[in-house]
């Protein structure tokens, strides 16, 4: 269901801070306005909720499943304050309150905190950043920082009680999977990420039960470091699997949790706590670190290294090969698990420590993207997969355009102007193939390749450049 519909709604919530941010940091702010008409596809697809004054939103056109976490609430709400952000537009912080109205009517109050199901259909209660009540707690901890009503803050803090509730307890620290068994190291479904949550809340609210359980987080990854090819790597879970090396599943973003705790504890001045609504790009370096050593910057290098050993090199381009993603092929350009995740990490440790290796680390990773990315002329996007996904064929089937976000900021960062120009060309296309009617832009999931033919034709004949 997730995988199948063309136009899903919280796709459309990430559209929108996919084309606000390649308008900031690719240098191209016109595309607000392509953002503002998916606000105003997305204001459409509201649902009321006339007895709390909320609103809530399908899955997609005609799928009655009202979601929670990142295929839902949580993409569309960031949509909402991102644009308000950027805008201060006040009908989108109203329906961003509407939603959290709507969230606080169905939250469950357990073990102190609060938490939700996946959707009215599911008991499932996720617990990670993406798609469960980590992520839930910094939607709520951003419309504190915006609003400052201690509703948000309360349901703030309540989710993450309830996240500390689901830790275990390991090598002197805590851990999290979704399987709550084994420790899991991810940014998305695991520890890397609650030191991301657990800071950001801590920062947000002052509490200082939030800062503990970041350091406890801080503490099970050190544990589970090993030394491996001159650096260190970490296995997916405890217990045993093999390292990936993902900023969304693997060791990128265990790199990435430890950066954030050094800029925390030893650099707060230069941290830039400015939110976006793609979670990949908060908490970023305002300049080059001051310090150069501390007790968190020993594992960023030591991830570091052992990501540049592994590297697979394929003429000027480098790439990671992912073991272990089912549905996925393994070696793929999504910003979760794959080489479009590495472009962005390389680009960040270069702003944190400068040097020639990280520039071109970066580049040369993006330039993967840049020469993976399936085109029809100037129209393209990345393969969705082409590892077969039992009962549903998606071979064909094109996607990722949060690369562009990649590309775009490597490109400009870095002065390539050939990954800018692909990426401009790539968000001309996510624009081109969308359904309009009137002031309403409706983003595709995904496309066909006839889709990209009329994509490149709308593009050859300047109907797309605004």
């Amino acid at each position: 269901m997730r995988r199948m519909a063309e136009h899903h709604v919280w796709m459309n919530g990430a559209g929108v801070a996919i084309l606000n941010w390649f308008g900031e940091v690719g240098g191209y702010p016109e595309y607000g306005v392509y953002s503002r008409k998916v606000l105003n596809y997305l204001y459409s697809a509201a649902e009321e909720v006339p007895e709390i004054d909320g609103y809530r939103w399908p899955l997609a056109p005609g799928v009655p499943v009202y979601e929670t976490g990142d295929h839902g609430a949580y993409y569309v709400g960031l949509a909402f304050i991102d644009s308000y952000r950027l805008y201060k537009d006040p009908k989108a912080l109203e329906y961003a309150e509407g939603l959290a109205r709507w969230l606080m009517s169905i939250a469950i109050e357990e073990n102190g905190g609060y938490t939700w199901t996946m959707n009215q259909v599911s008991d499932s209660k996720m617990v990670g950043l993406h798609g469960g009540s980590a992520g839930t707690a910094t939607l709520f901890a951003q419309l504190y920082r915006l609003t400052g009503k201690e509703d948000y803050k309360k349901y703030a803090l309540g989710a993450g009680r309830w996240v500390q509730s689901q830790a275990i307890r390991s090598r002197g620290g805590y851990a999290w999977s979704e399987d709550r068994v084994n420790g899991d190291i991810s940014r998305c479904h695991g520890t890397a990420g609650m030191v991301y949550t657990f800071y950001f809340l801590y920062l947000t609210t002052g509490d200082d039960t939030m800062k503990e359980y970041a350091e406890g987080a801080l503490r099970w990854l050190e544990a589970m470091a090993v030394e491996d090819e001159g650096g260190y790597m970490w296995p997916k879970q405890e217990g045993g699997s093999e390292p990936r090396s993902g900023l969304g599943r693997g060791m990128a973003g265990v790199a990435d949790a430890f950066l954030i705790a050094h800029l925390v504890n030893e650099e707060p001045e230069n941290l830039d706590q400015e939110m976006f609504g793609y979670s990949t790009l908060h908490f970023w370096p305002k300049g080059k670190l001051k310090k150069t050593d501390s007790r968190y910057l020993k594992y960023v290098r030591g991830a570091c290294d052992w990501l540049e050993a592994k590297a697979l090199r394929q003429g000027n381009t480098l790439t990671w090969y992912l073991p272990g993603d089912i549905g996925y092929p393994k070696i793929n350009a999504r910003m979760c698990m794959g080489v479009g995740g590495m472009g962005i990490f390389w680009l960040k440790m270069y702003d944190a420590f400068g040097g020639e290796k990280y520039k071109q680390l970066a580049i040369a990773s993006t330039r993967w993207l840049e020469m993976t990315r399936y085109r029809v002329g100037r129209a393209g996007a990345w393969p969705w997969t082409n590892t077969p996904i039992p009962g549903l064929d998606m071979s064909q089937r094109y996607a990722h355009w949060e690369d562009a976000l990649v590309l775009a900021a490597v490109g400009k960062r870095l002065d390539v102007p050939e990954l800018v120009q692909t990426a401009k060309d790539t968000m001309d296309t996510f624009v081109a193939v969308a359904t309009e009617q009137d002031d309403k832009l409706m983003l595709r999931s995904w496309v066909t390749e006839k889709h990209l033919e009329q994509a490149n034709a709308k593009i050859s004949q300047g109907e797309i450049a605004p």
